[in-house]
């Protein structure tokens, strides 16, 4: 018997990271929000603040109400990315850190003797001692030790806060039957329903199905691809592609304006364009969304001739922007935009117009100034009442890299992508 991943996911990492950095905070009930405002949600609780009921999506205003005396501290995306790079450096003095995740996850390899369970489960304690000694003893993690990346960060979800699980082909499947369906990663709501009108209900119930049974379900490859993981065997995983860059912001309440979300979005354009170039990408459509206060989302899209730089986008941006809801009744809560039909620079046929390769030009110098001298130390014209808006943000899916914050060199970008 042997077991081939260790997984790591630290507990809570936003809140604990306060908690490390703030020892007064320590074993008190703690929040973390992207703006501080009563309409806005925590992106992150502490454990004493999650047994009151206060979890992620939670509203500031219900959360206060549900946990008495919850300290809220607004979210620090440099501090919580340079947090991470300390806690792969300490997972890294135990054994080489394969993969990293998420911010707050990451996989290692076992091999040769570490494949033996007890050298696995000595290396996931002394992975944990290390991140208590070299990072901070209020960051807390589960460790998860199996025969796939799969299993191992299924494992990591069977002991929290601090656990330590192995789990390993003989204690399959019945381990797994207390788990609901959505706790197994990648069983979302819209996939359960599928599970659902196909008469699976459980984790045994899935677990019972025939490799053509499941295959049927997912509609697909993916449901050949699960047969074979919940059963512990290894399965190559094909490379990702990139297929949006989008931007988010909660509006804080000096932005809830007609004139205020327009900053807003045209900075997450910006902001969107840069990550597209530095990952090499081009897109051919722009979606813009606001979500309004009891008038729900507006929504909409165009298509255009591929391309990467800032200006051109803003000018679809604009022809969109044109055909918004106006008047005192639309009221703006939230902006979001999203770069789709994206292609790598190699297979974009280019344009042979000088004036769209000037545009490209343009960006990329503007890029390279502000990498050495700062965050919008150049920017466009369109972009100046927006300076000041859609400050950094972080998802747990993507760990910004070193130029994207906003103290000297960085920037302050966020990505998500499928």
């Amino acid at each position: 018997m042997k077991v081939t991943c260790l997984f790591v996911d630290m507990n809570s990492y936003f809140a604990s990271v306060e908690q490390q950095d703030d020892p007064l905070l320590r074993g008190q009930p703690v929040a973390v929000a992207p703006v501080m405002a009563e309409t806005s949600c925590c992106i992150a609780a502490s454990y004493e603040a999650k047994r009151f009921g206060v979890k992620t999506g939670t509203r500031l205003s219900e959360a206060r109400l549900m946990c008495p005396g919850l300290v809220i501290r607004p979210a620090r995306v440099e501090t919580y990315v340079r947090y991470h790079n300390k806690i792969v450096e300490a997972v890294n003095s135990v054994l080489p850190v394969k993969q990293v995740h998420s911010i707050d996850e990451m996989s290692a390899r076992l091999t040769c003797e570490q494949t033996q369970p007890d050298h696995a489960m000595l290396l996931g304690a002394k992975v944990k001692q290390a991140i208590r000694e070299h990072v901070g003893e209020a960051l807390k993690c589960s460790v998860g030790i199996s025969t796939n990346r799969f299993l191992a960060k299924i494992a990591t979800d069977l002991q929290k806060p601090d656990g330590l699980t192995l789990l390993t082909p003989e204690m399959i499947p019945e381990r797994l039957y207390s788990l609901a369906l959505q706790d197994f990663p990648g069983i979302g709501s819209r996939m359960e329903i599928r599970l659902r009108r196909a008469g699976i209900f459980t984790v045994e119930q899935m677990y019972q199905c025939s490799e053509a049974q499941l295959k049927r379900i997912w509609g697909g490859i993916n449901g050949n691809r699960w047969w074979y993981l919940i059963r512990g065997h290894h399965v190559s995983e094909s490379p990702t592609r990139k297929r949006s860059v989008g931007q988010s912001h909660v509006l804080p309440p000096e932005f809830r304006s007609d004139t205020g979300v327009r900053a807003v979005m045209v900075k997450l354009i910006a902001k969107a364009a840069r990550r597209l170039r530095l990952v090499e990408y081009w897109t051919g459509r722009l979606t813009i969304q606001v979500q309004y206060y009891d008038h729900g989302w507006w929504e909409q899209s165009a298509k255009f001739p591929p391309c990467q730089d800032t200006q051109s986008l803003l000018e679809v941006f604009t022809r969109l922007w044109q055909r918004r809801p106006q008047g005192p009744a639309y009221k703006p809560l939230k902006a979001a935009m999203l770069l789709t039909d994206l292609s790598s620079g190699h297979s974009t046929p280019q344009s042979l117009l000088p004036s769209d390769h000037k545009r490209c030009e343009v960006s990329k110098t503007m890029d390279a100034i502000n990498n050495r001298f700062g965050r919008d130390k150049l920017y466009l014209a369109a972009m100046h009442d927006a300076h000041t808006a859609a400050p950094a943000r972080i998802a747990f899916t993507r760990i910004p890299d070193a130029i994207e914050f906003d103290f000297h060199p960085l920037s302050d970008e966020f990505v998500g992508e499928d």
